[in-house]
């Protein structure tokens, strides 16, 4: 659980280095938050897509895309696409 806070702190830190709004920073931690809880196992792989993401955070799916793509941009997570859906991967740095 500590590599995770180490993690979330790495991350929160290189947000607070864009220009982004301090509300979009703070959905975008706590979607990252959601993101761990539903790693695969050992993988970094979650278990869940942007539209689990977005009810999970009773947020709407267009939020969501923005929120996963800021967190993309700063390096947190890589989405690629597998079938109709897009396969969220955590990258620890």
């Amino acid at each position: 659980m500590a590599i995770i806070q180490q993690f979330i702190d790495i991350v929160e830190s290189s947000l607070k280095d864009t220009n982004v709004p301090t509300d979009e920073r703070n959905e975008a931690l706590a979607t990252l938050l959601v993101i761990t809880q539903h790693l695969e196992g050992e993988s970094y792989t979650c278990t869940k897509i942007a539209k689990d993401l977005a009810e999970m955070r009773g947020v709407k799916n267009e939020k969501m895309t923005i929120i996963l793509a800021l967190l993309e941009r700063v390096g947190a997570i890589s989405r690629v696409r597998s079938g109709r859906a897009k396969v969220i991967t955590v990258l620890p740095k």
